[in-house]
């Protein structure tokens, strides 16, 4: 059975077998005949690539599996695709929660306040590492004024998790770059983030990232 994804660093040990295991499919590519299965070795010291984590974004945060070994080659580099999915881990309720932080990740790096909106409760709290603190509209005012804007490289990589009957509580890192009010920020701070169902909808109630040390 392949292993748990249970630390951002087993992730990475992830990352650098998935890493040779593309080295050895480049090889596989000009070879006739059909698409041929590639071991990767094991696991290695290394870098990741932006791109990696890309492809881990959903894989990691379900907190499942991910089998090195499951990359197959189709002609090129670039259409190699993963043949196992994660094994899923929580409730329903956790599942469509991250489900919906991944949906509030990829609104934040693209500045989008009207998606955000959607997500975002009513009665939400946000602290930001700096100790400012935000209610819904006041945060999303920010980014539609661009007051506060956020990279493409901003992420969360969930650590921990507590769920309850209608609450969500994830605590992870937070990572990636924005400007606010035109000083570049630059963050890998801890953070929680808390997700409150209302009516039958999940929403994000409080959030809160620390620039203190670890």
């Amino acid at each position: 059975m392949p292993a748990r994804l249970s630390t951002t660093a087993d992730v990475t040990a992830k990352l650098d077998a998935i890493h040779a295991c593309r080295e050895l499919a480049e090889a596989a590519d000009h070879a006739p005949g059909p698409a041929k299965a590639v071991t990767a070795p094991g696991e290695m010291e290394g870098g990741i690539a932006p791109e990696d984590w890309r492809q881990l974004d959903q894989w990691a945060d379900e907190g499942g599996a991910i089998a090195p070994s499951a990359f197959t080659t189709r002609g090129r580099t670039s259409d190699r695709v993963p043949q196992t999915s994660l094994a899923s881990k929580g409730s329903a309720s956790l599942a469509t929660v991250r489900a919906l932080e991944r949906q509030r990740i990829e609104a934040t790096r693209s500045n989008d306040a009207a998606a955000l909106a959607g997500l975002l409760d009513e009665k939400l709290i946000y602290i930001n590492s700096a100790g400012e603190m935000y209610g819904k509209q006041h945060y999303l005012r920010g980014i539609e004024t661009h007051a506060l804007s956020y990279d493409r490289d901003f992420d969360v990589r969930e650590a921990d998790v507590r769920e309850f009957d209608d609450l969500v509580i994830i605590a992870g890192t937070m990572l990636g770059h924005s400007r606010l009010n035109g000083e570049r920020q630059v963050f890998h701070f801890p953070c929680i983030g808390v997700w409150r169902k209302d009516e039958g909808k999940w929403r994000m109630v409080a959030w809160q990232s620390s620039s203190g040390s670890r």
